[in-house]
């Protein structure tokens, strides 16, 4: 197959989709350093540093989910359902965790190479029909 053949047969939602997966998780992982850091001594410059990223976190977060949602109107329900923890868990951790812990952050570090990796094979393989 050759790659004007593969070019042809992208579809286009699914390329935006991948498109703001990825600036979302590239956005994501800038703010969640900062919304909850790995080593956190305790002092107001660092607290007040977290507290202003937190709303970034949530909003990219939510720019994610909004991918996620575009490969589920095209019918990428497995793609979707791999993008929603990269969506949901790290603002459902930053939220319900103390400021201080890294576990937001690790969550992004594991959740948001899945949903990249299911934009991109979405991406590159074709929908089945029925």
């Amino acid at each position: 197959m050759g790659i004007r053949r593969r070019i042809k047969e992208v579809d286009p939602v699914v390329l935006v989709a991948l498109v703001v997966i990825v600036v979302g998780a590239y956005q994501l992982y800038g703010a969640i350093g900062r919304a909850s850091p790995l080593v956190d001594f305790g002092t107001e410059e660092e607290a007040r540093r977290a507290a202003e990223a937190r709303p970034y976190v949530y909003a990219w977060s939510g720019v994610i989910g909004l991918g996620g949602v575009a490969l589920l109107a095209v019918g990428r329900r497995y793609a979707a359902l791999l993008v929603a923890p990269a969506a949901v868990l790290p603002a459902v951790l930053l939220a319900s965790t103390s400021a201080s812990m890294a576990l937001p952050f690790f969550a992004a570090v594991v959740t948001i190479p899945l949903a990249v990796g299911a934009g991109v094979r979405a991406l590159l393989t074709r929908r089945r029909t029925r």
